[in-house]
Parts: structure tokens; C-alpha cells; sequence
């Protein structure tokens, strides 16, 4: 279902996310000619508490390239997106454990100026 390295990778990130509490996992199966079943299992046996969403596509590389602009076609794909929803960091490949983990530090809040 997942190729070896997203497989590898998987319980890495979540124990990465679980160890930021203000950051939230979603994990995606882009594997076409799965109905599901294997991905519940892997999920299961990997123990994954994140959501997985299970793309089930003739093209799922496409669907990629249509939710996500400049989809690298390449896997495994890690995206941070901030609170707004902008993408603040892509890892392409095995992601670095401290990399993944400085990305999701939030950024530091800009001081507000009160009114004379």
C-alpha cells in the first residue's frame, strides 16, 4: 500500500506532530489500486492516530497535481501548511526528523501597539 520509505516515515511524523500540540497530521494514500482495506490494515498495524485520507484514483498523481500546486510526482511528500492555510514548508523524500520539527514551530506573533 505505501511504498517502503512513506511507510518507514509514517509513525516518525506522527510521533514528530504529536510532540508539537498545536500541530495536526493528515496522512494520504495516493495508492490507485487499493479500495482501502490495505490502507485501514497498515494503518492499524502501524498504529497511526491521524486521519488518512485514501485517494482512490485512476491517476492519482493528477489528482495530486490538481490539489496541490507544483505536486513534485514524486513520493514521499511532506507539506506543512500554517493556521491560514498557506504551504510554509514541502519535504520531497525521507524528511529530516529535525527539519519536519523546526517547521512546525509556530512562527513568533508580531508585537501589537496599543493605542495612546
Amino acid at each position: 500500500t505505501w511504498c517502503a520509505p512513506c511507510a518507514a516515515e509514517l509513525p516518525l511524523l506522527q510521533t514528530i506532530v504529536a510532540g508539537n500540540p498545536h500541530a495536526t497530521a493528515l496522512f494520504v494514500s495516493l495508492d490507485s489500486k487499493d479500495d482501502g482495506r490495505r490502507v485501514q490494515e497498515l494503518t492499524n498495524n502501524l498504529g497511526l492516530l491521524a486521519p488518512v485520507v485514501h485517494l482512490h484514483s485512476a491517476d492519482p498523481a493528477a489528482t495530486m497535481v490538481r490539489l496541490v500546486p507544483a505536486w513534485p510526482e514524486r513520493i514521499p511528500v511532506t507539506l506543512v501548511y500554517s493556521p491560514d492555510g498557506r504551504e510554509a514548508a514541502r519535504f520531497v523524500g525521507l524528511v529530516p526528523p529535525a527539519e519536519l520539527a523546526a517547521a512546525l514551530v509556530p512562527a513568533p506573533e508580531s508585537p501589537t501597539t496599543g493605542a495612546p
